[in-house]
């Protein structure tokens, strides 16, 4: 049998990959289930998929989590790996804003007297240093 010139004769080759296979069914789950806690399922498939697939066809698939009819942990952890992606591919904004959403903590400050570089005892009396944190309990006794 002849085939025509340039003729793909690999059919293996037009095949999706497993990874391809997995992205397909996993982001068709996410978006059937969606409404439900058990697409988290899902989400954590697509996850692992992070370095092995197209960066926009994953992104398409997570975005099926954040519908108006997603269960809220799901919506949450989906909007959470988009932001993840979002940032890979440099959409800093759009990612912001989905972290901004789940009430994330984005910057903490340290407040607070911490013995001006010396070790003290939090229960000893004020002025007395006895160097006792490891004995915590017995210091004062």
């Amino acid at each position: 049998m002849g085939r025509a010139p340039g003729e793909s004769t690999d059919v293996a080759a037009d095949a999706p990959s497993p990874y391809e296979e997995t992205l397909a069914r996993e982001g068709a789950r996410l978006g059937a289930q969606a409404g439900g806690p058990q697409a988290v399922g899902a989400l954590a498939e697509l996850a692992w998929l992070d370095e092995n697939v197209s960066p926009a066809a994953l992104e398409a698939a997570v975005r099926r989590g954040l519908g108006p009819g997603a269960h809220p942990l799901v919506a949450a952890q989906a909007a959470f790996l988009l932001a993840h992606l979002l940032d890979e591919r440099g959409a800093t904004e759009e990612a912001t804003s989905l972290r901004a959403r789940l009430g994330l903590l984005t910057h903490a400050f340290v407040i607070g007297p911490f013995g001006e570089g010396t070790r003290t005892c939090p229960i000893c009396p004020a002025g007395t240093r006895r160097g006792c944190w490891p004995a915590l309990l017995s210091c004062c006794s």
